[in-house]
């Protein structure tokens, strides 16, 4: 068993294998629970969301014109509606959107508040889905696990040496 660990290869696969086990755990958890974090982006009037919901991770950000509301460092898990599945505190249903871009999961926007008890501020999003990180994270760890290491050094060694 110590002779598979010998390479840093399958060392590296284990390690990529537990990343994508991480986010495949996400991936499973965004579909009923909504974990957020919010973070001052040095802009006086930028919040920046990173949010893990809906299959994907989503970054935002949001520029407030008017008092910005507290969320600093704030870290939220919103329980999604059992039978819609949707989450009351999705920023998506509050914004409309000049421009919007979507595809295979991948998404992306800008737009401004339309909801008048929320303040008035600017969103530009990115949307990655999960499985953009999972499966190639998966196909390389495999990889990096199931191929034999070469001995290199060995076989020129071995050929100078005839």
């Amino acid at each position: 068993m110590h002779e598979f660990f010998s390479g840093w290869r399958r060392k590296a696969g284990c390690g990529l294998l537990l990343v994508a086990l991480f986010f495949s755990g996400a991936w499973l958890r965004s579909y009923r629970f909504c974990d957020a974090f919010a973070f001052g982006s040095g802009l006086q009037d930028h919040v920046i969301w990173v949010e893990s919901s809906f299959g994907g991770i989503i970054w935002r950000q949001h520029q407030f014109q008017g008092e910005i509301p507290y969320v600093a460092g704030r870290m939220s898990t919103l329980l999604k509606d059992k039978k819609t599945g949707d989450s009351s505190g999705h920023f998506l249903r509050s914004y409309t959107f000049e421009r919007r871009w979507r595809a295979a999961g991948f998404e992306f926007g800008a737009g401004t508040s339309n909801d008048p008890r929320l303040p008035k501020d600017r969103v530009t999003f990115w949307v990655i889905p999960h499985w953009s990180l999972v499966l190639p994270l998966t196909l390389l760890s495999a990889h990096l696990i199931l191929t034999k290491p070469r001995h290199g050094s060995q076989a020129i060694s071995s050929s100078v040496a005839e």
